[in-house]
């Protein structure tokens, strides 16, 4: 995975234009696949895919159903079913998702809800998991970045927002939205 992430930032759009199909075949292979420390390194291929681009990223992401996975998994660890993936696992998906969001703002209209056995896991459920797990994505290295970038796609949703079913996630969420806010600006 390490070779992949560095292909990705050294090979930049002529790397991503010869070989997308192969990153594809080898994220769709892994991801939800491995252990939770080969879940941090798929992290890092997905960081350098998303952070390069951001919108294309997303695209070709979405287009081999990784995203499903993410937010499946997403649903089962907020439903905390006995398989769910850990939360250091859930919060790479997470992170991904939210940079694909930020980069497409309608993204997540049609994905949401994920109807499990468990329950259904919408629009309020992803922001309640965001809103949980926000105190977990700034643990470790990159913790700083993810929260911070927690917090922008948390902001993103307020109006004027593209859809109203987040809105009204977000609201219901202010006050622990605006405290991990100020725990961030502390730190």
């Amino acid at each position: 995975m390490r070779i992949t992430e560095y292909y990705i930032i050294l090979g930049k759009e002529d790397f991503l234009n010869d070989h997308a199909t192969t990153i594809q075949a080898v994220l769709c292979n892994i991801v939800g696949e491995v252990s939770p420390r080969g879940t941090a390194y798929v992290g890092l291929v997905l960081e350098a895919l998303l952070r390069l681009f951001p919108s294309e990223g997303g695209k070709l992401l979405d287009s081999c159903g990784i995203t499903d996975k993410f937010l499946e998994a997403c649903a089962q660890n907020y439903f905390v079913i006995d398989s769910c993936d850990p939360d250091r696992v859930i919060v790479i998906y997470m992170t991904a998702l939210a940079r694909i969001s930020l980069a497409n703002p309608t993204f997540l209209q049609n994905k949401l809800p994920i109807t499990l056995q468990a329950g259904s896991f919408g629009h309020s459920q992803l922001v309640d998991l965001f809103v949980k797990r926000f105190q977990v994505a700034g643990n470790g290295a990159h913790g700083l970045l993810f929260e911070s970038l927690w917090g922008m796609l948390l902001l993103s949703f307020y109006p004027p927002s593209h859809t109203m079913t987040l809105t009204n996630s977000v609201l219901e969420k202010a006050n622990e939205i605006f405290g991990a806010f100020v725990y961030l600006l502390k730190n």
